[in-house]
């Protein structure tokens, strides 16, 4: 059965070691309007926005169609996707965090997925995590861990104890 989790893992193993260009770090900075950076440092705030390698990389392999909408990361249009990409810890946990004086983030989502604008989420996991910001000649990798509906996945989200009014998401390995 051809199916998108099948086109997904064809595309990681493609892309397989990705090696960091300059236009992947001027392209992480033009990025920068997607992510609130919250409470978290330059250093953890940059370290959060490498994960847009994937979306970048698959855009620049002709493997998806670029976003331009907030709602979702890269279009693959022979499975009519919509895909929203997340690179997980070690943990295996998706958050949606609740930052003070911001809307529910979850609930933006379900507004999404609602107005066709999102249709599903990819998680994947680093082979081997970077401990500082991405450079030009660092090479990195992922493993494809699951590729789900958004409304399989925010229908299965718990609340978040660590986050106040936060959720999460224990992606399935």
């Amino acid at each position: 059965m051809n199916s998108l989790l099948t086109y997904l893992h064809k595309c990681n193993d493609f892309m397989g070691e990705i090696e960091i260009d300059q236009a992947f770090i001027d392209y992480r900075e033009q990025m920068k309007w997607k992510f609130h950076q919250g409470d978290r440092t330059d250093e953890q705030f940059t370290m959060d926005r490498d994960c847009l390698i994937i979306e970048y990389s698959m855009i620049q392999f002709a493997l998806a169609s670029p976003s331009y909408n907030i709602a979702y990361d890269v279009g693959i249009r022979v499975y009519n996707a919509l895909v929203d990409i997340k690179v997980v810890t070690e943990r295996g946990y998706w958050n949606i965090k609740k930052y003070p004086g911001k809307p529910d983030k979850k609930e933006w989502y379900v507004e999404n997925v609602k107005a066709g604008l999102l249709t599903h989420y990819a998680f994947y996991r680093y082979k081997n995590r970077p401990t500082r910001p991405l450079i030009p000649g660092d090479k990195v990798s992922f493993n494809l861990l699951e590729v789900s509906t958004a409304r399989d996945v925010l229908s299965n989200t718990v609340t978040s104890i660590e986050n106040p009014g936060g959720w999460y998401y224990e992606v399935k390995k």
